[in-house]
């Protein structure tokens, strides 16, 4: 998946920096194809980090995909839709920690960082849906670099 993202991300950037409209499917389509490239590793990531039984996985990430595709579809430049499920998948994280108990070990400094990092992709994410703010696209970027980093320290 994050071969995929980096492909429509690259190929919808290079169309709005040349100023082309079309690259096979529209520029509309390359950003939608990209966010849900982003939300689709944002739900595998909660999912990870939930420490959801293997049996389950499956259906979670399907719902989620199913989720993301649905909300996308309905708006892509809107972060509403964005939000949805992201809120998901927090309170998915959230409710698996409540029910499934704490880990046995965990490396505390690695938790802060992945937290810290994922904090970070969180208002990166909402930052890169106002372009009055984000003129050269720096806060798409900046949400997959920390979201990379709070998957490297909470891996």
């Amino acid at each position: 998946m994050v071969f995929f993202t980096v492909i429509t991300t690259s190929i919808y950037k290079t169309c709005l920096l040349i100023g082309i409209h079309t690259v096979f499917i529209p520029i509309d389509s390359w950003h939608k194809l990209m966010n849900i490239g982003l939300l689709t590793q944002f739900c595998s990531l909660m999912i990870y980090l939930a420490r959801i039984p293997k049996e389950y996985k499956g259906y979670l990430v399907g719902i989620g995909m199913c989720l993301i595709m649905m909300m996308q579809e309905k708006d892509a430049f809107s972060f509403k839709y964005a939000l949805i499920p992201v809120i998901f998948n927090n309170l998915l994280l959230v409710c698996s920690g409540c029910v499934l108990g704490g880990p046995i070990y965990v490396n505390s400094r690695c938790a802060a960082l992945g937290a810290f990092w994922y904090i970070f992709s969180i208002v990166f994410f909402i930052g890169s849906y106002f372009r009055a703010i984000d003129l050269f696209y720096l806060f798409d970027d900046a949400f997959m670099i920390a979201t990379a980093f709070s998957l490297y320290y909470s891996w």
